[in-house]
């Protein structure tokens, strides 16, 4: 086995380690008791220029969630509207309770306000830190092995690259008539 081939070997083998160490160190939460985290009883009310928005979110205590927030119509389905100018249970929020409220502020992000009432507001919850779960970390990691057992095999069966340590001839001198 020449030099060559083994500083190709090592170069991949060193590849395929780093991407096993990358999904190893995937944010992910392992626990045997993971429950489903659940948005429940939405209710929303003007005060003034402020919606408060009030809901229950239901799942382990202690944990850290990104929560999101959607206003949507129920007579124009493609409407979405993602306020901005927002406070209180959104974005990276631990659980500490169950009842949670959103305060947002209409008037600087609809100065015009908005006309009709058929709103209503979508609340979406992850786990932070990406959301994986026991089972996607479990599938990373057998990919990867997969993956890693491909490259090496291919690797072994590439053919070998021609060394020499000679010099090339040089070209024909141009000869004068």
């Amino acid at each position: 086995m020449s030099i060559l081939r083994l500083s190709r070997h090592s170069r991949m083998a060193s590849t395929v380690m780093i991407a096993l160490i990358l999904f190893m160190i995937v944010p992910s939460r392992v626990s045997a008791d993971d429950e489903p985290v659940a948005v429940k009883n939405i209710k929303w009310v003007l005060r003034r220029n402020t919606v408060v928005i009030t809901y229950e979110l239901q799942g382990p205590l202690n944990e850290s969630y990104e929560i999101g927030l959607t206003l949507l119509r129920e007579s124009n389905a493609s409407f979405q509207f993602v306020p901005k100018s927002v406070s209180g249970d959104i974005g990276s929020v631990e659980l500490v309770k169950s009842d949670c409220e959103i305060r947002w502020d209409l008037t600087k992000d609809v100065p015009s306000g908005l006309k009709g009432e058929d709103f209503y507001f979508e609340i979406t919850v992850t786990p932070a830190g990406g959301g994986w779960g026991t089972a996607a970390t479990i599938m990373a990691l057998i990919g990867a092995g997969i993956v890693a057992i491909v490259v090496l095999r291919f690797a072994e069966k590439a053919p070998p690259e021609e060394t020499t340590t000679a010099l090339p001839v040089p070209p024909p001198r141009p000869t004068v008539p």
